[in-house]
């Protein structure tokens, strides 16, 4: 065995670790992280649950998958598919100035922004946007690529210095975070993120993962490889009819692709059986993908299958 299949087996193992439990139940990776306050973390809401052949629709019987296949997606069509640039998130981020709660939030915020304003020309562009579900607003100033954008650090340092007369910080609380408006518009329409994306129900909503890709800490694999990859994936399992998602998980170095959106009835905990809707998927893709590879047990050499995972909130 090669040293890249050695490292491989081992990022495997490392792998099966996180997950070494009953695959009928549900396994949870989640999808992104909000730098904010309490407010902007407050759940969204979930549409109708439908099923992985399209919305609002029950799966057709025409199969994706055909017994046999080792792989969704044949090598060449990876290849020609991940050479299409993946869709790059910018100016999402911002720095929240100030979050206002209470019945009349959105007129507090309207007269402070107005203020600050005035006080303060230099900070530009200064808006406001709904946190917390609509529970409160918020008002952000600026839009960067992420917060390690210079510009970014450097507008924070810039209002660390801001204080009042009385030598007072004016915006104590101020941090990086993602407005819901820029995150909309930055969102590629496949991104699972979107299922949710300004709603606001908490109703528990699930998807079956199918495939991951990601470095597992191995130095050798870009993780930027990985996301064109699940990128690839999901839009070419859209193209034959599938409700299909790919999720990033930045933190972990872990992209993963998903197909269709459950309700809470997607599995019964008691009975340990799946919906007929969860179960007519799991027929057409019996097998986990992990890098492009059919995922096997090292213990038992049995192929690992697709499991159940939350709609990030």
């Amino acid at each position: 065995m090669t040293l890249h299949g050695m490292r491989f087996q081992s990022a495997l193992r490392q792998f099966l670790s996180h997950f070494d439990m009953n695959w009928a139940h549900f396994a949870c990776v989640p999808a992104f992280s909000v730098f904010l306050t309490f407010f902007l973390l407050v759940p969204g809401c979930a549409p109708a649950a439908t099923s992985g052949g399209g919305s609002g629709t029950r799966t057709q019987t025409s199969s994706l998958y055909e017994p046999g296949d080792d792989a969704l997606l044949a090598p060449e069509e990876r290849a020609s598919q991940v050479s299409k640039e993946p869709a790059v998130s910018e100016g999402a981020w911002s720095i929240a100035l100030l979050t206002i709660t209470g019945n009349d939030h959105q007129a507090t915020a309207k007269a402070l922004r107005s203020q600050i304003a005035a006080k303060h020309p230099e900070l530009t562009p200064l808006f406001l946007d709904e946190v917390g579900g609509g529970q409160g607003s918020a008002i952000f100033v600026g839009r960067f690529q992420s917060p390690k954008d210079p510009r970014c650090r450097a507008l924070m340092e810039e209002i660390r210095q801001m204080t009042s007369a009385e030598g007072n910080r004016l915006f104590p609380r101020a941090m990086p975070g993602r407005p819901q408006t820029l995150v909309a518009a930055s969102l590629h329409p496949h991104d699972l993120r979107t299922v949710r994306l300004g709603r606001r129900s908490s109703t528990p909503m699930y998807t079956l993962q199918i495939a991951q890709w990601g470095t597992f800490g191995d130095d050798s694999i870009a993780y930027d490889r990985c996301r064109a990859q699940a990128e690839a994936m999901a839009r070419s399992l859209r193209a034959r009819g599938l409700t299909a998602w790919f999720s990033h998980n930045d933190g972990r170095s872990l992209s993963s692709v998903n197909i269709g959106v459950f309700g809470p009835d997607a599995y019964d905990p008691r009975s340990t059986l799946f919906s007929p809707e969860v179960e007519v998927l799991m027929q057409r893709f019996p097998q986990l993908q992990v890098n492009g590879e059919v995922l096997l047990d090292p213990r038992t050499g049995i192929a690992r299958t697709p499991f159940l995972v939350e709609v990030p909130r």
